[in-house]
């Protein structure tokens, strides 16, 4: 169920950045709740998501040398990872394109302009997935965690956590 309409007396206001602002902004109380990936250890644990290379289904791109990449924001764990993984590989690679967003990420890709880690639960069907088998070293498991202010406490939080929660467990069984 939408949890405005379970909950019509809470007004959830949503804010979208990447984890180093929303922690930051959790921090000195100006959210009640983030929801980031793997830059906090406190928190709850609400879904875990291999990370994929992805290439375009119409383009050899990920053949290229160096390796054109797109990534998030300096900051993003899956730049990190991503650029970890290919240092440790000795993979030549260039960073041709950084975005804030999934959508941003997807669209390069698509587009035959970059490879780039994505995590799986958002894979398009008409993106591909690289691995091993295709000269790709395996990327590491991204934890969803829902993250809240110290300031915050009673019913509410929890029923919104465990409602965040129970999102995710559906979402993965669709």
């Amino acid at each position: 169920m939408v949890y405005a309409l379970s909950h019509p007396a809470i007004r959830v206001d949503v804010y979208v950045a990447g984890a180093v602002e929303l922690k930051a902004k959790l921090d000195k109380g100006e959210l009640d709740f983030a929801l980031c990936t793997e830059i906090m250890n406190h928190g709850t644990v609400v879904h875990r998501d291999p990370v994929v290379w992805v290439t375009s289904a119409h383009y050899l791109i990920h053949e290229q040398d160096p390796l054109p990449i797109a990534v998030n924001h300096d900051g993003c764990i899956f730049r990190k990872w991503t650029i970890e993984a290919l240092e440790k590989q000795r993979k030549a690679y260039r960073i041709v394109y950084v975005s804030t967003s999934v959508s941003g990420i997807i669209a390069a890709v698509e587009n035959g302009l970059a490879v780039a880690p994505l995590g799986l639960s958002y894979l398009p069907k008409h993106l591909r997935a690289l691995g091993p088998e295709s000269g790709f070293p395996l990327l590491p498991t991204a934890r969803v965690i829902f993250h809240k202010s110290p300031a915050t406490d009673g019913d509410p939080t929890i029923y919104f956590e465990r409602h965040v929660a129970a999102s995710f467990r559906k979402n993965r069984a669709v």
